[in-house]
């Protein structure tokens, strides 16, 4: 993967751990805490944006909401999020999403841990997934939303309630 930042939040152990590793996995690959960054216009030469965070009492990291309202980047870039734990991780993607479109840009591919915990329990696959993903600049967020717009209305409330439901129990069964 070439020419890509990730920005991750500091404060959260496993940011820092899934950014190192996803650091050591690929070359050309800049990895920048974003707590760090105080320049009041962060402007990213980087066409492929990621970031790496903890939802916080089911809120976006004070430092990754600064950050993305500093945040100026060419419109067509690839921008993705990992949501490695906490609460409400969906309501984090989607808030940061609002924030994005606001400013003009547009997230590309969200990673929850409830979504990649479906892939594969194993940290390393779900990396790698996420590696195949952004090399490919796959739109999922696009992508699930034409599946959406095409489905039949009842299809999807069938869907919506399955898929609440299992992460209702994956979010009990992780508890303990």
């Amino acid at each position: 993967m070439e020419n890509s930042t990730v920005y991750y939040d500091g404060h959260s152990l496993k940011s820092k751990e899934i950014a190192k590793m996803f650091e050591e996995r690929n070359e050309g690959v800049i990895l920048v805490e974003a707590s760090s960054v105080t320049d009041s216009i962060v402007y990213e030469e980087n066409k492929t944006v990621g970031f790496i965070f903890a939802s916080v009492k089911g809120h976006l990291p004070e430092c990754i909401k600064q950050l993305l309202n500093r945040l100026v980047v060419d419109k067509q870039a690839y921008i993705y999020a990992f949501v490695v734990g906490g609460n409400h991780e969906i309501r984090v993607i989607k808030d940061m999403n609002e924030i994005l479109k606001h400013r003009g840009m547009k997230l590309a591919s969200a990673y929850a841990e409830y979504i990649l915990q479906r892939i594969s329990a194993n940290e390393v696959k779900q990396l790698e997934k996420i590696e195949e993903d952004v090399k490919s600049q796959r739109r999922l967020l696009d992508e699930f939303h034409d599946q959406m717009a095409k489905a039949n209305k009842d299809d999807v409330k069938k869907q919506l309630k399955r898929d609440i439901r299992d992460y209702i129990k994956f979010k009990i069964k992780k508890k303990f």
